[in-house]
């Protein structure tokens, strides 16, 4: 997060944390629920600092289901290969084309 200095009258912490809500509601509402795809868009979209709030409550609510740390290794490693692709360091191809590579050199 960003170095937020205090507020000079109150002394609180300058925080710029843009909240975003997503509004989600049940089909038994008579209003349209979003679609797995529609979330992800949705999400992807927010900024940095607001996906790491949205992965933090996600994983908060996964903990029960999935060891913490093994979580935690598998968000590094994919940070890490954003970091990656964002540098040029590789390329991305498109998840069909390497479907396509894996079945491939599976044989099937």
């Amino acid at each position: 997060m960003k170095y937020c200095p205090k507020n000079p009258v109150s002394g609180h912490l300058n925080l710029s944390v843009k909240i975003v809500r997503i509004q989600i509601v049940s089909s038994e509402q008579n209003h349209p629920m979003l679609t797995l795809d529609q979330l992800i868009s949705e999400a992807t979209a927010l900024p940095d600092t607001a996906k790491a709030i949205l992965l933090d409550k996600i994983l908060e609510s996964m903990t029960e289901q999935i060891d913490r740390d093994v979580l935690n290794e598998g968000v590094q490693k994919a940070q890490y290969r954003i970091a990656e692709i964002d540098s040029g360091t590789v390329q991305s191809i498109p998840g069909d084309v390497g479907l396509a590579q894996v079945r491939q050199l599976l044989g099937k």
